[in-house]
């Protein structure tokens, strides 16, 4: 396959975008069959670049740099009432995290996917100056659920996201 199609996989999903040299590459959406959605960038059939992965029922979300299928790189992670601020390793939070929770924010420093020990307030964590923007684009609503502000046109410019370290 050449340019933009679609690919149906019997046992993982419906794939819709672009491919080169019949492997998936460039952009596109992933609609697992168990209900995840991935949208974004691809490279040789994998989540390479930013995209943004909706976990089943829509109530959270991950927006981020992905490399070989593991969020890699800068990523915000939206769960329940929750948004975790940071850099990703293996899938896995890594370093200086921020996590904004009932417009509360705590600072912590994780290593592997875990909490190792919770940071003072006063702490200046350099993208720190963007919680107020992820929080106006991803309000907390009632229903203990995020809105996702993010229009999914196609648009990878995120000022966000695209702050690289």
């Amino acid at each position: 396959k050449q340019g933009i199609g679609e690919l149906f996989f019997n046992e993982a999903g419906i794939y819709k975008g672009e491919f080169d040299e019949s492997r998936i590459n460039g952009y596109g959406t992933f609609v697992f069959k168990d209900g995840r959605k991935y949208e974004g960038m691809w490279k040789h059939n994998k989540m390479n670049g930013y995209g943004i992965i909706t976990l089943s029922g829509n109530k959270s979300w991950f927006e981020g740099e992905f490399i070989d299928d593991k969020r890699e790189g800068f990523g915000v992670f939206y769960t329940g009432r929750k948004i975790y601020v940071g850099f990703w390793k293996n899938s896995k939070l890594e370093g200086e995290i921020i996590i904004v929770e009932n417009g509360n924010i705590k600072k912590q420093y994780w290593e592997g996917g875990k909490t190792i020990r919770n940071l003072p307030n006063e702490r200046k964590i350099y993208f720190e100056k963007y919680i107020n923007e992820i929080i106006q684009r991803h309000k907390i609503v009632n229903n203990n659920s995020f809105t996702n502000n993010n229009s999914s046109n196609g648009d990878n410019n995120s000022s966000i996201i695209n702050s690289k370290k």
